[in-house]
């Protein structure tokens, strides 16, 4: 549940290049391109999502999770920019994490941008590019 919410926090919150707090990384147009019916759809979510945390039953975090599928057409990527390595030619990438090599089958790189500050916290209005990696690792499954 809130997989999505959970994982973009996480990056966000352990990037080594900003302070990690809300509205630090930047992807896509700003402002966002929103479909209309996004926040009726978010409303909706809310609500259900209030009644599973004071009843967490297994029918209502059924509903929460129809919520989320519901949801998820009206959530635009198409403006991230994004490179992927998919190269099927070779048997693995492998990537050393840890001191462990791990066989990567398809790597992502997300771009985003985030504000430069200056020595007192506050921003520039110059903006910096980087990128996440995010590798799939696994068995070719």
């Amino acid at each position: 549940m809130l997989f999505e919410l959970k994982i973009g926090k996480l990056i966000r919150r352990l990037n080594p290049y900003t302070s990690g707090a809300m509205d630090t990384m930047h992807c896509g147009a700003r402002p966002p391109v929103i479909s209309a019916a996004l926040p009726g759809a978010l409303t909706t979510l809310a609500r259900h999502l209030a009644t599973y945390i004071g009843a967490p039953t297994p029918q209502n975090l059924q509903v929460v999770q129809n919520d989320e599928v519901i949801i998820d057409p009206d959530v635009d990527i198409a403006d991230f920019d994004l490179r992927v390595d998919n190269d099927y030619r070779q048997e693995y990438m492998t990537w050393i994490f840890r001191g462990q090599p791990h066989a990567v089958k398809r790597a992502l790189r997300v771009t985003y941008r985030y504000e430069l500050t200056d020595r007192q916290g506050v921003g520039t209005g110059v903006f910096a590019t980087e990128h996440v990696l995010i590798g799939y690792a696994g068995s070719n499954g």
